[in-house]
């Protein structure tokens, strides 16, 4: 049996979210961020009747997890498949330092398809689509009833958006999340989409 809904939630504002920089692993989670999840999970709160939160290990995730946790009630399960793409040589960038730094990798991450584009010393797409994949279909099938919330960031969950649409990571970075607050399909560091289960498909 598949749980009764899936909340993609992305973590809460980090430092280096704060400062533009394409975030360190360890980059930890702001002030803000925290107030920003606290809200987002008493807006969650009237939907959720028996929650698991599962994670990234990465230190933002995992706080913003715990916070929700908190509030929400329920267990949480680290997944190191969620956590966020490697970028390399280029993290700790701004847009314009990787731009100067990296012009052939710049003009290459526009495609926003291209599975095959790889960050300087770093990740591939195709290899992060393969383990947000195994994540989803994981935890679509570890049985319910009940919700889960994923926790992840902004470019595993902008391939699973694209994945559940779609079928297909095609414009994955016009649906990946930017909040924490619920806009559709539109997420910033804070931002929560629902997923519901209808007639067994999602």
């Amino acid at each position: 049996m598949k749980p009764d809904l899936i909340i993609l939630f992305r973590h809460g504002q980090c430092i280096d979210n704060l400062h533009n920089l394409l975030p360190h692993p360890n980059s930890p989670i702001t002030e803000q961020g925290r107030l920003d999840v606290i809200q987002a999970a008493y807006l969650l709160k009237p939907h959720l009747k028996s929650p698991s939160f599962i994670t990234s290990p990465f230190p933002r995730a995992y706080a913003t997890a715990e916070i929700l946790a908190s509030i929400l009630e329920g267990p949480i399960i680290k997944d190191a498949d969620l956590r966020e793409i490697n970028f390399g040589k280029a993290t700790g960038c701004t847009p314009s330092q990787f731009k100067d730094k990296f012009p052939h990798y710049a003009e290459l991450i526009a495609q926003s398809s291209n599975l095959d584009y790889t960050w300087p010393g770093g990740e591939s797409r195709r290899d992060l689509l393969k383990r947000v994949k195994r994540s989803l279909n994981k935890w679509l099938n570890i049985g319910g009833p009940g919700e889960i919330v994923l926790v992840s960031h902004w470019v595993p969950l902008g391939f699973l958006y694209a994945e559940i649409l779609h079928g297909c990571i095609d414009h994955w970075d016009k649906l990946a999340p930017s909040c924490t607050t619920p806009i559709a399909f539109s997420v910033n560091n804070k931002n929560m989409d629902k997923i519901e289960l209808e007639l067994a498909k999602w």
